[in-house]
């Protein structure tokens, strides 16, 4: 038994020293080393700062309205009785549009015409009478002249002379009365006409008529309908004009005059167009001044979208950067100006943006060589090699 072990002993021992000689092995071996890599420098594109004057040009766009709407409502309440137009009725100036039901008005119309007659032929009979009413009042003056010269010479009795006093003080007072009557006949007849003109106006309310040339838009209303007199009524649009509204900033704004003729482009077309109105203050919200410039309005529709270049005046020269060459974050500007074949990014002042370039007011200066675009990846202190576009593409 004890021979059979022996072989078997020395096997195990061969084994744990061929694996303690591998160990010792792997704990002697060395480390490994990074080897670090040369990054090849980046490729860009440059361009220099250059100086240039701007003449900014602002592109806007807006939307055509019509040239005027009105928004009609009766000014007296009543029940509608007639609905003359449609929506989409072409109408003239002073058209009858809409009426109310206007027996009341016409009676109230009549009463105040026949007052008015009455009062011309009142006044007409006192001025008749007035003149009769002093000529009686003339001989009972003279009558009691002459009878005061009878009493005095006792041919004439005191009843005789009581009496005739007393027809002269009746005529005296008619002639008073009379008097007053035509010298206020004007007044009664001024108040008369009011009335007359009072019930004429009450009675042309009962009936809605354009104001303007143009289209019937809406109407609000069937016969039978009661009608407020702050309710809308009807929807008139002047459609031989347009304007195209839109919004500029104060800048733009204090550029243009009224008057002035824009030139505004729709479907490819250019039309001529005038400033017809220029908001001066501002909206409290937005910042911005209303305007409206006026087309002919053949062949074209309220809302359809419509661009005009405003041109203000040319800036003095400045420095001036493409806009691809800028790098924005957190509000602020940046520039990779180019020195020898490394790059410097620097922060840079702006001021207006034309078309593709962007004004410089600090931070880099005329001449100097900047990255022109793709500035996304780039690093201050980047080592770079400048090829041109056709290379960079």
């Amino acid at each position: 038994m004890h021979s059979r072990l022996a072989p078997v002993s020395r096997y195990l021992t061969l084994l744990l020293v061929g694996i303690g000689a591998i160990g010792a092995v792997v704990a002697s071996k060395p480390e490994p080393q990074t080897e670090l890599v040369a990054l090849a420098p980046a490729r860009v594109v440059t361009t220099r700062i250059e100086t240039q004057q701007l003449i900014p040009e602002v592109r806007l766009v807006g939307q055509l309205q019509p040239s005027a709407r009105a928004q009609l409502h009766f000014e007296q309440a009543g029940t509608l009785a007639e609905r003359r137009v449609e929506p989409g009725a072409s109408v003239v100036a002073g058209q009858p549009l809409l009426r109310l039901e206007d027996g009341d008005q016409r009676d109230a119309l009549a009463l105040a015409e026949a007052q008015l007659t009455q009062e011309e032929a009142a006044i007409a009979r006192d001025r008749h009478l007035l003149v009769l009413a002093r000529h009686n009042r003339d001989l009972a003056e003279a009558e009691v002249t002459r009878l005061d010269k009878l009493s005095d010479a006792a041919l004439a009795s005191q009843s005789t002379r009581g009496s005739a006093r007393q027809a002269l003080l009746a005529l005296q007072q008619e002639v008073a009365r009379l008097d007053y009557s035509v010298n206020t006949a004007e007044a009664r007849l001024a108040q008369r006409r009011a009335e007359r003109e009072r019930a004429a106006r009450a009675l042309a309310r009962t009936e809605l008529r354009a104001p303007f040339a143009g289209r019937v838009n809406r109407v609000a209303a069937q016969p039978g309908d009661y009608m407020n007199s702050n309710g809308l009524a009807l929807e008139l649009v002047a459609l031989e004009q347009l304007d195209l509204y839109t919004e500029v900033s104060g800048e733009v704004a204090a550029a243009l005059s009224l008057g002035q003729r824009l030139t505004v482009t729709l479907d490819g077309h250019e039309l001529a167009g005038e400033l017809v109105a220029l908001q001066p203050d501002p909206d409290a919200t937005t910042h911005t001044h209303a305007l409206r410039i006026r087309l002919p309005g053949a062949g074209l529709r309220p809302g359809q979208l419509a661009q005009v270049s405003l041109h203000l005046p040319a800036r003095p020269a400045a420095p001036v950067v493409p806009i691809t060459a800028l790098l924005r974050e957190d509000g602020q500007a940046w520039l990779y100006v180019l020195e020898v074949d490394r790059l410097q990014r620097r922060e840079v002042q702006l001021g207006r943006r034309v078309d593709g370039l962007m004004e410089l007011s600090g931070g880099a200066a005329p001449g100097e060589t900047i990255v022109a675009r793709d500035v996304a990846a780039l690093a201050d202190g980047q080592q770079v090699v400048v090829v041109d576009v056709a290379q960079a593409e």
